[in-house]
């Protein structure tokens, strides 16, 4: 508001300069004219190109000033001329009009009473803005002429309100018994905190720098929850058989940084989430619907497998989605429940990966074939190394030609 202010009168001053000069050029023009009996043409020539670059210049002038007056301030002045005599009165209307103090203190409380709430004290940028827009508010009411001592109650209330919590118990930590009052204290607080901040966020990043560590945190007081430090333990333990650390390796170089979309956490991936192996199809499913994942991905980045660009291949079915969401290998347990209820109880599981149904050139497990005697008889079987299982098993038909 002030820089425009100022705009405008140093826009007057140069306009008036040169309407002044305008003046004198035309009387001087004239002169050459009227009164001199031999007129030099090669004067006149030159009075007119001065006459014509002042004319310039105030147009320039006035293409300056027009783009000030915008909206109900253009339309309070329009139908005034530009001139000297009409400048007053449209100077007066638009004072009568905008310049009531009463409207700007007003809209400054307003301002004041709906600032946006601070969310985070560590959101430096957010507490800048946030400080920044306090103490302007105020200064522009002292500028007005109001004594803010006399609200300063009511300014201290609705400031500390849209604090969060750690600011304010800082602030009622240092003022102890006395009452916090005094907006310019709560002023020089914020003040104070700010810098605080954005000097620890200064020396931090340089201390992180040169900070190197690959070990994983010693005790639990590192994670958020008592849950993600068991998850975390699990993982560390816990042997993954080929398939699984294949489909896993594909699906970290897709959502590389991104938290487990089923248990939230943020110490593994998705695919490698111990509570999704135990929930059903149906529950995994919904859960993906409920936040919006993708069923190939498994990242919670608002679209659907078909849009997906993540190049991700099922180990059961070489489908384009993940091996959690594995519709076919749900219904083939779902098919072997149907049949023998007790076996899995009395059997572990198995992860089979079919040769003859990869769509990739890559190998990602070695097969040979072998030769069995038993009882006399010779079988040829073949083998499929599994180099992360850590137990073999054999097909039924095998054991029922041994049998």
């Amino acid at each position: 508001m002030s820089e425009d202010k100022d705009r405008v009168s140093c826009l007057k001053r140069k306009r008036s300069i040169l309407r002044t000069a305008v003046t004198n050029t035309v009387t001087k023009l004239e002169h050459e004219l009227l009164e001199t009996e031999h007129i030099d043409v090669d004067k006149l020539e030159e009075i007119l190109e001065i006459l014509v670059t002042k004319f310039e210049s105030l147009k320039c002038i006035d293409n300056e000033l027009e783009p000030l007056f915008g909206g109900t301030a253009l339309s309070t002045v329009d139908g005034f001329s530009i001139s000297d005599s009409t400048y007053d009165a449209a100077i007066n209307l638009l004072k009568e009009r905008f310049a009531r103090e009463d409207l700007l203190i007003q809209t400054h409380m307003s301002n004041i009473l709906n600032i946006k709430p601070l969310k985070h004290s560590n959101d430096i940028n957010a507490f800048r803005k946030f400080y920044d827009k306090v103490s302007m508010e105020l200064r522009s009411l002292e500028c007005l002429g109001l004594c803010i001592e006399n609200i300063s109650s009511v300014l201290c209330t609705t400031i500390l309100r849209a604090l969060p919590q750690d600011i304010l118990i800082e602030f009622n930590q240092l003022q102890n018994e006395k009452s916090y009052t005094n907006v310019n204290d709560l002023l020089n607080f914020l003040s104070l905190s700010l810098r605080s901040r954005e000097r620890a966020a200064l020396i931090s990043c340089d201390s992180s720098s040169r900070r190197f560590t690959t070990s994983y945190p010693s005790n639990n007081s590192s994670f958020e929850t008592q849950r993600d430090f068991e998850i975390h333990k699990s993982d560390k333990t816990k042997q993954f058989s080929a398939c699984q650390l294949i489909s896993t390796d594909i699906e970290k170089q897709n959502i590389k940084g991104s938290n487990c979309i089923f248990c939230d956490s943020s110490i593994h991936v998705s695919l490698d989430c111990d509570y999704a192996y135990n929930l059903s199809l149906d529950e995994r499913k919904n859960i993906l619907l409920k936040k919006g994942g993708c069923f190939k991905c498994l990242g919670a980045k608002k679209h659907i497998s078909r849009f997906c660009k993540a190049n991700i291949t099922c180990c059961h079915c070489s489908g384009k989605h993940s091996p959690l969401m594995c519709f076919v290998k749900y219904k083939q347990k779902e098919n072997d429940k149907n049949i023998n209820p007790k076996a899995d109880e009395s059997r572990p599981s198995e992860n089979t990966v079919l040769t003859n149904q990869s769509t990739f050139n890559e190998i990602y497990l070695q097969t040979l074939v072998v030769r069995i005697s038993n009882k006399g008889l010779n079988h040829f079987v073949r083998v499929i190394i599994d180099s992360g299982s850590t137990k073999s098993y054999i097909s039924k038909l095998l054991r029922k030609k041994w049998d």
